[in-house]
């Protein structure tokens, strides 16, 4: 999810990190420059999720110029 002046596409929308093993990029293009808020949302398991438990948001802020 995002909020900004123009669309973002993201090279996958899903990601699954194994526990204690590590991390994972995501490459994100902007169709226009501005200032940007991307919503980051990690869950536990789908299954804790379907009851609003065991998840994170981050929100990153992006400016991005020509």
């Amino acid at each position: 999810h995002h909020s900004g002046p123009g669309k973002v596409q993201f090279d996958q929308k899903e990601h699954q990190v194994k526990t204690l093993i590590g991390s994972t990029q995501v490459q994100a293009t902007f169709n226009d420059p501005g200032e940007y808020v991307v919503r980051m949302q990690t869950i536990d398991n789908i299954a804790a999720f379907e009851f609003y438990c065991c998840h994170t948001n981050a929100y990153f802020h992006i400016n991005v110029s020509n």
